[in-house]
């Protein structure tokens, strides 16, 4: 140990020399690993959003990835991120891994036995992929702690292996479209069957017209019925038949089935009322509407289901006023009622749901003020009342809803002013004002929102400068602050948004240049800076925006040339560069745009011929050249490229009869 204490005494030396010993290497994460094997497993290079993944940042500020205080991995979030391939099974050295959400990928192939290894794991989403094969039986090592399981709308066979089955019927909200394999016909009540019968037998349910009626009332245990989930007596707990082309009325007999925890008949073709018998069941968790068209009003009897923990009774026809005694509703977590006729005001009583997470109430007639009894809503994390006619100010104390994260008033009455408290909502994810009336000079608060990945603030009244400080903003993905009345220049920093997706400024008075600190954007899929003042060339940094989609530019007073490097714009869909006072030829490098659906580049002042290689542009449904300086001949295959598309070439020198050309392809 003679060489330890040398050191200690080195240490010693140099520290007495003003010489700090230097930092020790930080040890890197031992999840990084495993991380690194799943983005090229599952086609990394080709998601839609992959911000710092394979850099040296910490895998904390990875896309969709969140640490602990100890650098270890707890939630991976990427859903609908353009996944695909296989599942390593090195995620299942992902020790301290807590949420896992993959839904809405192309993911294949068969689960990773060694995912059962995630003894920690609360939440695990796999929905809508293409996973094939069957449950390994090592996922009953996720019993322990698993609350919510999606392994739906994938090609799974067998059977959920049956400890997992039984503490998933018991404490988790779950969907998996496969069968219980452990009851026997001797064991089904007689009272499910009968009910199940019932909705089957029902002229207006037409079973025999379902899209998947398989095992329906025949001697196979009840819970290989399709949708039908049983418990080892043989009774239905469990009842999911979404998206099953169920038609007509809801028969009141499902009110008897006693031991019912979750029924989930979204996304049929449901007509009439909800029938109040589905008040006795008295055992339920979830109840699932959604996606019918039902109408009348919502039976108060719901109220006194003290069990239920989900109501979605969404995207129906339902009518009249909240009832309020939904508020007794007492373990309800989600209350999800949008996109109904509802009328009057927000009952005060929902204020007395503390464990509410969710309450949507958007795209109805709602009236009056956000109720002050709201605030005692200590657990929401999700608050949507847009498209509703509600009035007065948007209140300060929404800042006292610590955990909040999705605020969604959009599309109300309210009064002009963004309360600065909101300030304070450090878990906020979300949020969006459009068009509720805002005035005044955008705050510089809304850059201290660390967590922020979406700010809409579309079509107000907002004047002014863009705060430099939204560039702080190194979570956001969406910034929407278009039709308002915004002057001044785009703000340099905010080419530090490292994640952002969509960049949308137009129709405001922005002038100056644009900044070359927008090339930056690795990650941008479109830039929408149409109707400003803005001036100057077009800047080349922008050739470095590889993942571009669509490019708009338009109605501004931009000059030069156009940079032949946006031919390397590979993924662009959408150029329009039209109604400036750009001039110059048209580079032929945009022939090399092969995705291109519409190339708008009239109203300038561009000289020179058509390039021949704008030939390539196969797929372009618009091409607008009108109105500049052209001149020589249209290429022959521009001519030929059929009447479905639009070529627009009036209002130049060329050769032929541009007008008759133009009503022609059109």
């Amino acid at each position: 140990m003679r060489w330890v204490a040398s050191l200690i005494l080195l240490s010693l030396a140099l520290a007495a020399c003003g010489q700090p010993p230097a930092a020790p290497t930080p040890t890197p994460s031992p999840d990084r690993a495993a991380l690194i094997a799943f983005y090229h497993s599952a086609g990394g290079p080709n998601w839609t959003a992959a911000a710092n993944w394979l850099s040296d940042m910490p895998i904390g500020k990875w896309q969709g990835v969140k640490t602990d205080g100890g650098g270890r991995v707890v939630k991976l979030d990427l859903r609908q991120n353009g996944l695909k391939g296989e599942l390593p099974p090195e995620l299942g050295e992902l020790a301290n891994l807590e949420y896992l959400n993959l839904w809405g990928n192309g993911l294949s192939g068969r689960l990773p036995p060694e995912l059962g290894d995630l003894a920690n794991l609360e939440y695990l989403n796999l929905y809508f992929n293409d996973l094939s094969g069957e449950i390994p039986p090592e996922f009953d090592g996720l019993a322990a702690n698993l609350e919510v399981m999606w392994l739906g709308g994938n090609e799974l066979t067998g059977c959920v292996p049956e400890n997992l089955w039984s503490v998933m019927n018991e404490d988790s909200f779950s969907w998996i479209d496969l069968p219980n394999c452990w009851t026997s016909p001797a064991t089904v009540h007689p009272d499910d069957r009968a009910a199940l019968a019932a909705l089957y037998d029902s002229t207006s349910t037409n079973g025999a017209g379902w899209k998947d009626n398989a095992n329906w009332l025949s001697d196979m245990p009840i819970g290989e019925w399709r949708g039908v989930v049983a418990n080892r007596d043989g009774r239905v707990v469990a009842l999911h038949l979404a998206d099953n082309r169920l038609t007509g009325e809801i028969p009141p007999e499902l009110g008897g089935l006693a031991h019912l925890e979750e029924l989930n008949l979204a996304d049929n073709r449901l007509t009439g009322e909800i029938p109040p018998e589905l008040s006795g069941l008295a055992n339920l968790e979830q109840l699932n509407l959604s996606w019918n068209e039902l109408s009348g009003g919502i039976p108060p009897q719901l109220g006194g289901l003290s069990n239920l923990e989900r109501l979605d009774l969404s995207w129906n026809e339902l009518s009249g006023e909240i009832p309020p005694r939904l508020g007794d509703s007492a373990r309800l977590e989600r209350l999800a009622l949008s996109a109904n006729e509802l009328t009057g005001g927000i009952p005060p009583q929902l204020g007395g749901l503390a464990n509410l997470k969710q309450l949507e109430l958007f795209h109805n007639a709602l009236t009056g003020e956000i109720p002050l009894e709201l605030s005692g809503l200590s657990n929401l994390e999700r608050l949507d009342l847009s498209n509703n006619a509600l009035t007065g100010e948007i209140p300060s104390w929404l800042s006292t809803l610590s955990n909040l994260e999705y605020l969604h008033l959009n599309r109300n009455e309210f009064d002009d002013k963004i309360p600065p408290q909101l300030g304070g909502l450090a878990n906020l994810k979300s949020l969006d004002l459009r068009g509720v009336g805002l005035t005044g000079e955008l705050p510089s608060w809304l850059g201290g929102l660390a967590n922020l990945e979406n700010l809409d603030l579309t079509s107000n009244q907002f004047s002014g400068a863009i705060p430099p400080e939204l560039g702080n903003l190194a979570n956001l993905e969406i910034l929407y602050l278009s039709l308002n009345e915004l002057s001044g220049e785009i703000p340099p920093e905010l080419g530090a948004l490292a994640s952002v997706r969509f960049l949308l400024l137009w129709h405001n008075q922005l002038s100056g240049e644009i900044p070359s600190e927008l090339g930056a954007l690795p990650n941008i899929r479109f830039l929408n800076l149409w109707n400003n003042q803005l001036s100057g060339e077009i800047p080349l940094a922008l050739r470095a925006l590889v993942n571009l989609e669509g490019l708009n530019l338009s109605e501004n007073r931009l000059s030069g040339e156009i940079p032949s490097e946006l031919g390397a714009l590979i993924k662009l869909e959408e150029l329009d560069l039209s109604e400036n006072l750009l001039n110059g030829e048209i580079p032929p490098e945009l022939g090399a745009l092969i995705k291109l659906e519409e190339l708008d580049i009239s109203e300038n002042q561009l000289s020179g011929g058509i390039p021949p290689e704008l030939d390539g542009l196969v797929n372009a449904r618009i091409l607008d050249f009108s109105n500049n300086r052209l001149t020589g001949d249209i290429p022959s295959r521009l001519l030929d490229m059929g009447s479905w598309r639009q070529l627009r070439v009036s209002g130049n020198h060329l050769n032929g009869d541009p007008e008759d050309i133009d009503r022609w392809v059109h």
